[in-house]
């Protein structure tokens, strides 16, 4: 049993037949129905009933299904934990340029500040909760 059987398997189960499952994918109604096959030949169980372009959910499928919300319903809830406990960086970043240094600091800053390294500083201190850029 493959992660992308299970998924093709619940999409169609979900949105009730192999093309609207293939377009909520973003993969070939071909592809979709060869997941699906797969699975059931290869533990020998017929999970959708079909008759001509209807397709029905078996006994089995309907029980596998109750399963594969669970599953993807878990799934979610993983992303969603991840996402929230990444690291969050805080502190500050000071850059400190001197003047005295160069007669011209006052074209350079100018530069320096247009510059995609001060761009992408600026993006960092407001995607990175309480990190400031001074």
């Amino acid at each position: 049993m493959r992660y992308s059987q299970l998924r093709a398997f619940h999409f169609v189960a979900l949105k009730g037949g192999f093309s609207r499952a293939a377009a909520a994918m973003h993969i070939t109604q071909p592809g979709v129905s060869e997941q699906v096959r797969k699975l059931e030949q290869d533990y020998d169980v017929l999970l959708f009933n079909r008759e001509r372009k209807v397709i029905a959910l078996t006994q089995a499928g309907e029980q596998l299904f109750l399963l594969t919300k669970q599953f993807f319903e878990i799934e979610q809830h993983i992303d969603e934990y991840l996402s929230e406990a990444r690291t969050e960086m805080d502190g500050r970043i000071r850059i400190i340029a001197d003047s005295a240094c160069d007669p011209d600091f006052s074209r350079i800053s100018q530069t320096l500040s247009q510059s995609a390294c001060f761009t992408s500083i600026g993006q960092f201190g407001r995607c990175c909760g309480q990190t400031q850029v001074l």
